[in-house]
């Protein structure tokens, strides 16, 4: 008897059982021709507006890229002699519906496969619950995953994927050793089977292969509707150790106590120094051209340049009005580096590359310019006015909860940033001395101020932004972001 035969007599068999049943039951012989289908088969594919496929294959009435799914999944049957499942997307004149297809080898006596046996049920409401674990999974900031108990990554959060800085197909099917070139890969593991041999949950701490920030693990036993372990749900979260947590919040309050001492001292200095400047603008225009009026002129100059000072410590102290508006971001950046470009060494150059053709902020201008001003001095000066400023500005999203941003505004929201980058190639900043950096009149200049980077703390809480720093000895990178959102921008 040919395969083909007893694959008749085996449909025979089944015929009055399967006819029906209310769901789709087909069989398919070696060539993946289709030599039956049950009442539920016919009138599903009356509504997708097929009459008869008996001696069909899939490609003679589906469409290209389903037949190629079923002639994989038909082969894989075949080739492997085993049962496999898969979710096919069936789209009627009307409606889209899911369906969940299995499909298990036909052996006839002698052991040999003579065909395919396939069932396929309405998936539609399993396939939603799926897309709503999927939104859920996605909405939480941290990274998750789910492996199953071959320890394989059987899904993973967008978090998980960006922490990993891949995209989730790269990481799906894969294990600890496939994914991260490191040591310590036996010892997540371990906790993996620890987890599945107690059902108990696990924490510990460890390090990104990436850079130097270090992470919070739980591990938990995933189970089944029968309560069986089936895998490993691991939540990821950034670690920052009690002593960090300290040093981070006495910095904030140093920074804090010192804005409320300058604006103080300069409230004080700007009234006598209204007098001064009054008073010698009444005396130059009295005046007689002598040596006395010379001196005078000196007091007047040296008063208007000491209210700019006062000024700028208005700003750090944020107690100077704010004229917030629309600023076309990239022509003032235009504006500031060819002022730079013109006033320093033609050895110094400043190459800008942008993400788009406008880029529109809702900031105070005057406080915008000289923060960029001052950023792009201090790498200018980093390499001795010899080297290339780098600036980089795209549009990223930003959950201010979950940066490790060094200066982020009380009142940043989540939502849509401008990035920008400023980039140096010089020695980097002494890691002594970071925690110093945006402390008024803190310089590590011979004749500076101390009041750059100060500005720049001003400045930016002032307008909603956040700052990033990385530095080592190849360079110093600082990222600005300011709100692209209006409404969180004048808050």
């Amino acid at each position: 008897m040919s395969p083909n035969d007893d694959l008749l007599t085996f449909i025979e068999q089944i015929r009055y059982t399967m006819d029906s049943h209310p769901d789709i039951i087909f069989i398919k012989d070696r060539q993946f021709r289709y030599r039956y289908t049950n009442e539920s088969f016919i009138e599903i594919s009356k509504i997708t507006g097929i009459n008869n496929v008996l001696g069909s294959v899939s490609e003679d009435f589906v469409g290209k890229d389903r037949a190629k799914l079923f002639q994989q999944t038909d082969e894989q049957v075949i080739r492997e002699g085993k049962t496999i499942e898969y979710v096919d997307k069936v789209t009627g004149s009307e409606e889209i519906f899911y369906a969940m297809v299995i499909k298990s080898p036909i052996y006839n006596k002698n052991g040999d496969i003579i065909g395919i046996y396939g069932h396929s049920r309405d998936a539609s409401d399993l396939i939603q619950a799926r897309d709503l674990v999927e939104t859920i999974l996605n909405t939480i900031p941290y990274p998750v995953f789910i492996k199953n108990l071959d320890l394989e990554y059987i899904r993973v959060n967008d978090a998980y994927a960006r922490e990993l800085r891949k995209p989730k197909e790269e990481i799906i099917n894969k294990n600890d050793y496939e994914l991260f070139e490191t040591k310590d890969n036996e010892f997540y593991r371990s906790k993996d089977r620890q987890v599945i041999a107690t059902g108990d949950q696990v924490m510990y701490i460890s390090s990104s292969v990436y850079d130097n920030k270090k992470f919070m693990t739980i591990k938990k036993p995933l189970y089944d509707h029968q309560g069986k372990i089936i895998g490993v749900v691991g939540i990821v979260n950034l670690y920052l150790d009690l002593e960090e947590i300290q040093n981070e919040l006495l910095n904030q309050q140093k920074i804090e106590s010192l804005s409320i001492l300058a604006g103080g001292i300069a409230h004080d200095l700007n009234n006598i120094l209204t007098s001064v400047m009054g008073l010698s603008s009444i005396l130059l225009e009295e005046m007689e051209q002598s040596e006395h009026k010379k001196m005078v002129e000196t007091i007047h100059t040296s008063s208007i340049n000491a209210a700019k000072l006062i000024e700028k410590l208005l700003t750090f102290s944020k107690q100077t009005p704010h004229d917030f508006d629309e600023i076309e971001l990239l022509e003032l950046i235009s504006q500031v580096t060819d002022l730079i470009k013109s006033s320093y060494s033609a050895e110094l150059s400043i190459v800008t590359e942008t993400c788009c053709d406008s880029v529109v902020i809702y900031a105070d201008q005057t406080q915008i310019s000289q923060m960029f001003m001052n950023f792009i001095i201090n790498a200018a000066e980093a390499m001795d006015f010899d080297g290339i400023v780098h600036i980089s500005i795209r549009k990223k999203y930003i959950e201010p909860s979950q940066t490790d941003y060094v200066i982020m505004s009380k009142t940043a929201k989540p939502g849509e940033y401008v990035s920008i980058t400023i980039s140096d190639q010089g020695p980097g900043i002494d890691t002594e001395i970071l925690s110093s950096i945006f402390d008024p009149y803190f310089s590590t200049k011979e004749y500076g101020t101390g009041l750059g980077l100060s500005i720049v703390y001003g400045a930016l809480t002032a307008n909603n932004g956040l700052l990033k720093l990385e530095t080592s000895d190849q360079g110093t990178t600082f990222e600005v972001c300011l709100p692209l959102n209006y409404s969180s921008a004048n808050t």
